[in-house]
This record gives C-alpha cells, sequence and structure tokens, in this order.
C-alpha cells in the first residue's frame, strides 16, 4: 500500500487536493485528522470509536487553544487506521493533517515497517504564509467558522514552530516533494499528479 502525505501551512489547499485526487481516483480513500477532530463524536463518522481517547482532546478545544492533541492518542489512531486499510486491499491512499509533529513523522515511520509493505510520498505545497491567510479570508466557509484574522496566524505559527520539524524529518529521508502552490488550483493539481508519476 502507499500513502500520500499532502503537506502545506493553513490555507494551502490541502483538502481540497486531496479530493481532486480522490475524485480521480488516484487515491482510493482518504484518512484526515481534520476530518476526526470535527466528526470523532458522529456516530456514523468512523472517527466515532476513537471519541473516549482523541476525543477527549477535541471536547477540551484543544485546537481552538492553538495546541495540537498528544502524540499518543493522535499515532495510536492513525496506526489503527492504517491497519484497516491494509485489511481492506487498498493499493493507494491519501492521508491529510498527519504527521503535525516529528514524534508523529517518526511513529509514521516504524508503524509502516511493523504494518508491513507500505511506502510513502510526500508533497509540500509550497506557499507563503500572507498568501495562505488571504486565501482563508476569502474561503465562503470563513465566516461561518467564526475564525478571527489572529485565530488563523496564530494556526499557521503553530504549523511553522511545530510541523516544520516534522517536514524537515521527512525531507531528510528523501520522502518530500515541493509543489509550487501559486498557481490556480487544476495547474496546482496537474503538479501534483506529475509529482506523483
Amino acid at each position: 500500500m502507499k500513502i500520500i502525505i499532502l503537506l502545506g501551512v493553513h490555507g494551502s489547499g490541502k483538502g481540497e487536493q486531496m479530493s481532486l485526487l480522490a475524485k480521480e481516483g488516484i487515491v482510493e480513500d482518504v484518512l484526515s485528522t481534520g476530518e476526526a477532530y470535527r466528526n470523532v463524536f458522529n456516530p456514523k463518522s468512523r472517527y466515532y470509536k476513537y471519541r473516549n481517547t482523541y476525543g477527549k482532546y477535541v471536547a477540551r478545544g484543544w485546537s481552538e487553544k492553538g495546541k495540537y492533541p498528544p502524540d499518543g492518542e493522535v499515532i495510536a489512531m492513525v496506526k489503527d487506521l492504517l491497519e484497516i486499510e491494509k485489511k481492506k486491499g487498498y493499493k493507494v491512499i491519501g492521508m491529510e493533517g498527519y504527521p503535525r509533529r516529528i514524534g508523529q513523522a517518526q511513529a509514521l515511520l516504524k508503524m509502516c515497517k511493523e504494518i508491513g509493505d507500505i511506502q510513502i510520498q510526500c508533497i509540500y505545497l509550497d506557499l507563503s504564509d500572507e498568501e495562505g491567510l488571504k486565501r482563508i479570508l476569502h474561503r465562503d466557509t470563513y465566516d461561518k467558522h467564526g475564525e478571527s484574522l489572529e485565530a488563523n496566524k496564530k494556526r499557521i505559527a503553530l504549523y511553522h514552530r511545530v510541523t516544520d520539524r516534522a517536514i524537515d524529518f521527512l525531507r531528510s529521508k528523501g520522502l518530500v516533494t515541493d509543489v509550487n502552490d501559486n498557481p490556480p488550483i487544476k495547474k496546482v493539481h496537474d503538479l501534483i499528479v506529475k509529482a506523483l508519476a
């Protein structure tokens, strides 16, 4: 099984690009810690089973406080989900929102070895913080989420402070390909597909 991971700052369009990969059948399924965060208390969600572990940090509003849930809870959930995906026989899956920390990145490589026969390819959507914020402010859902500009700035700062180290680690293992995220969505999608070839 192969895992395609999209990395990039808040506003880089990881979710949108992953949706395009899924729509074209390039990935057969998508695991998203962001989706888990939003749906862990939804009985119809695949993430509902983690409500008593990962979910307790969602209930405490860690994301809103500019924090990431502890590695242990996230790693356990991701490993369990990967084992399920492998048993289902998927050849290529997408992953978004993980890893966030260097410990999670290290754990990902370890769990892939433990589960067996899993390859990783990461695409880093290269976008400036300023452009990321600009995109967030122009999203249709911006007002619905009630997110302030300062809150989004904090999320981007947290990403650099914590996740940049995870990306550097993955890059040191030769697992990261950079893609220019400045062009229109379709052009970026084409660049991603080319990088995956």
